[in-house]
């Protein structure tokens, strides 16, 4: 039954019957021989009808190659032969009162015919005229009325049986074959990037899709080739993952351009080996958003400063850490309400930009430093002394002195700073947080 499916396909439809034909031609002789040299009971068809029919198999066999018409016509005479076969049987049939042996040749060679035969409206009509065929020749000849019935009934059923077996058979072909034309269509033809691969991550198949994703020019470049050594990423066991788990890579395919792509698996189970649908997703975009995201959710969008959430968060990280001394110093811009009051919150804008990009100049790479308020800014100096902290202070204090020297009035900013350092491990940091804010308004205090 699994030959049915090569009906379906042009290609191997008229290797497959030239196959049948020659495997008839060698049964008709093979079984006469045996009949011949008395391995079996004497031949019912006989040697010489054996020959006839194999001869005119084996015409059509050789025919199928010379010429057109029958090549062209390879299933109509296919059809032929399969009637020539069968009315041949039952003209021996008729002429040895049918025998037991032509009986249960009869109920035989019909049954592979309707197995060998696409089940359409032709192999429907075949069954018709056997059937009649065969009971007008039973009627007339059997004489036993027990033997004429059972025989009838036997025939009919075996008829029916395997006629509707070919056209389930056929019909679940079919839809087999309609089914893996449309996956592969669906495959070829996805939005996204599709690989098929065996367990090494050897590249079996690739869609357009894939292609376009890397800059190829055509699907020969991939096949044969290993999907990680293309991807420049590390080799996974694809046995191991589970369906539909997710990877994301950063890829290269060309000096000019990099992006993200995010890699599900499934795996395919089949009879010889497993193999696996590997897609792609170009989530560069996605990237762009998330870092985006991530930047503004830690970043003061005024002064591109991280802001208090991340300021906070580095606070807690280094009140854990072990490498002290650690100073804080909490910065205040004088009088931002009045400017902005007086002059306008677009004026009071600039000042805190100025501030901000002052302050990045004072300090350390290593420094962290972020806008934690309205007119506030906090810094946390790693493994940085109160002498040290003091130093920076200073340092920003010449640096805003510097700045107003060349600003003009409008734009003259006016600070006030406070610090502490930690420098045992019991002491909590926002302890020296507090103590920090405290001596930034005591300075601001002393300045008035």
């Amino acid at each position: 039954m699994k030959y049915l499916i090569n009906f379906l396909d042009k290609k191997s439809k008229i290797f497959y019957i030239r196959k049948i034909m020659l495997f008839t031609v060698f049964m008709y002789l093979i079984f006469g021989l045996l009949y011949k040299t008395s391995l079996l009971s004497e031949d019912p068809i006989g040697l010489n009808h054996r020959i006839f029919s194999a001869s005119v198999f084996l015409v059509f066999y050789l025919g199928s190659f010379i010429t057109n018409i029958i090549k062209d016509n390879i299933y109509k005479t296919f059809y032929f032969l399969i009637y020539f076969a069968n009315l041949h049987l039952l003209y021996l049939a008729y002429n040895n009162n049918m025998s037991i042996n032509f009986a249960f040749s009869i109920i035989i060679v019909i049954f592979i015919s309707n197995l060998l035969l696409k089940p359409q409206e032709q192999l429907k009509t075949f069954n018709i005229i056997m059937i009649v065929l065969v009971s007008i020749v039973t009627i007339y000849i059997t004489d036993s009325l027990t033997n004429k019935f059972v025989f009838l009934i036997i025939f009919y059923v075996i008829s029916i049986t395997s006629y509707i077996i070919s056209k389930l058979s056929y019909l679940s072909m079919k839809n087999i074959k309609e089914k893996k034309t449309y996956y592969e269509n669906l495959f070829k033809k996805s939005p996204i990037g599709l690989i098929r691969c065996n367990s090494n991550g050897s590249i079996l198949d690739i869609n357009q899709h894939m292609i376009e994703l890397t800059n190829k020019q055509n699907r020969d470049h991939f096949l044969g080739k290993n999907i990680f050594n293309i991807l420049g990423i590390e080799k996974i066991n694809l046995d191991e993952i589970n369906d539909h788990k997710s990877f994301e890579y950063e890829v290269d395919f060309s000096e000019e351009q990099k992006f993200w792509l995010e890699m599900t698996v499934e795996k395919i189970r089949e009879e010889e080996q497993n193999t696996y649908i590997l897609a792609f997703k170009d989530i560069s975009n996605n990237k762009k958003l998330e870092e985006n995201l991530t930047y503004l959710s830690f970043h003061d969008q005024m002064t591109g400063l991280y802001n208090y959430r991340y300021f906070k968060n580095e606070v807690e990280r280094f009140n854990k850490s072990r490498k002290l001394p650690i100073s804080i110093l909490i910065i205040d811009i004088d009088r931002l309400k009045t400017i902005n009051d007086s002059k306008g919150h677009i004026k009071g804008n600039e000042i805190i930009r100025n501030t901000a990009n002052i302050l990045q100049r004072a300090l350390r790479d290593e420094d962290i430093l972020a806008r934690v308020g309205g007119d506030e800014f906090g810094i946390i100096l790693p493994k940085t002394k109160e002498k040290t902290a003091e130093k920076i202070s200073k340092r920003i204090y010449d640096e805003i002195d510097s700045y107003n020297k060349q600003a003009n009035k409008n734009t003259v900013i006016s600070i006030s700073i406070g610090w502490a350092t930690k420098e045992k491990k019991s002491t909590s940091l926002y302890e020296i947080l507090e103590i920090a804010d405290q001596n930034m308004y005591e300075s601001k205090d002393s300045s008035r």
